[in-house]
């Protein structure tokens, strides 16, 4: 994405010269915008190298998923939060490759490639991101009840429910953003640099007064930080909390527990112990979420206020410098995703271990009969076999 800040009217220049005293059309001008230079660098080069590797690393996960039936729905939640991350990384990726790499663009955006960058760098990552923050709610919530209720829980939270809840998430946010479709316009200016004319881009909502602009903007983006970040990180301090209680009031039951007990009970603490381990594999997720969220609610919040009382609080470019910064740092915690699933899983870890070494020989290969012995063993094993209680 561009900003998590919206930026459809900073990157605009209605007052640069030319070195001859002509003022310039109002158009998408980069240099507006980039305070060092070093940013079409990180776009153009390192932001489509980790989204490779991320599109990597998040299909071999939920190849293993596949692979190894993990198909509770605490995985469902995983599984559809991990797409939504590739699809935020993957479109802003393609186009920034283009204009920064392979065109070399450092200042005006041609017109023709106006709406795929509005597109492909702002709408659709960013709907895709506040999806999988309203899902990373709903796997929050559902770690917790399974935490809190664990023999009742299954009856709740259903494979059909968290379907639902997961198109829900999606439809919530896509529709938040349908009127960006609708009401902005692509423009074509002319620009005159080094005595040589270009067709630039001018962004604008043209179907609308400048009064009703500036109220929509404003409410349109308050809303959005509200809804999408700030609200939804509070939540999720408070149900990390909640687990954090929970899974140490689990592992005190559990020391607490006596070496004779009846068989059925024995088997209650097993799948108590699963059901912990999910939670604390959750932990770790949102943990994650958090400490890189964190600073974008803080940079949004700050350009939030600014807009409301009409103040600058703090110099736009710096504000969007700190966004780019942010935004990077929301991108490196995609990869994390599969190595908190790698260190926290066994069977995940065995299987991708599997995967990984496709040049063994066969017959130094685990047979499927061993690797079902060590399978489960595993989480998901052990959800699906010792209690259908546990299988969220």
């Amino acid at each position: 994405m561009t900003s998590l800040i919206n930026v459809r009217g900073t990157l605009m220049d209605n007052s640069t010269g030319d070195g001859g005293g002509i003022v310039q059309p109002y158009a998408y001008n980069f240099q507006n915008v980039y305070n060092y230079g070093y940013e079409t660098k990180l776009y153009g080069y390192v932001w489509p190298s980790l989204g490779l590797t991320v599109l990597i690393l998040n299909v071999l996960m939920i190849v293993i998923f596949i692979r190894t039936r993990m198909s509770s729905t605490t995985h469902m939640y995983l599984a559809a939060i991990t797409t939504l991350d590739t699809l935020t990384i993957i479109f802003p990726s393609i186009v920034y490759f283009h204009v920064f790499v392979i065109l070399d663009i450092e200042d005006y955006l041609p017109y023709n490639l106006c709406k795929m960058w509005y597109y492909f760098t702002d709408i659709f990552p960013v709907t895709f991101h506040a999806s999988a923050i309203l899902l990373t709610v709903c796997l929050a919530g559902q770690r917790c009840l399974c935490a809190a209720y664990p023999l009742s829980v299954a009856q709740w939270f259903t494979k059909k429910v968290t379907l639902v809840s997961i198109v829900g998430c999606i439809l919530i946010a896509v529709i938040f953003e349908v009127s960006e479709f609708i009401l902005y316009t692509f423009d074509r200016v002319d620009i005159l640099v080094s005595n040589e004319t270009i067709s630039g881009c001018k962004i604008s909502i043209g179907r609308l007064e400048t009064d009703e602009v500036r109220k929509y903007q404003i409410s349109h983006f308050i809303v959005r930080v509200a809804i999408f970040e700030l609200i939804p990180c509070i939540i999720l301090i408070i149900l990390d909390i909640i687990m954090l209680r929970k899974v140490h009031q689990a592992q005190k039951w559990r020391k607490n527990s006596s070496s004779n007990l009846q068989k059925s009970r024995r088997r209650n603490s097993s799948v108590t112990s699963t059901s912990t381990r999910l939670t604390i594999l959750t932990l770790w997720f949102v943990g994650v979420f958090l400490i890189v969220e964190i600073p974008v609610v803080i940079i949004l919040s700050i350009y939030a206020a600014g807009m409301l009382l009409s103040k600058t609080i703090v110099p736009l470019n710096e504000l969007y410098t700190a966004s780019v910064f942010s935004n990077f740092l929301v991108m490196l915690s995609f990869p994390l995703n599969f190595f908190i699933y790698f260190c926290c899983s066994k069977a995940f870890r065995v299987e991708a271990i599997r995967l990984l070494s496709c040049g063994i020989s066969r017959k130094n290969k685990m047979p499927r009969n061993a690797f079902d012995s060590v399978f489960q063993r595993t989480i998901s094993s052990q959800i699906d076999h010792a209690n259908p209680a546990f299988q969220n």
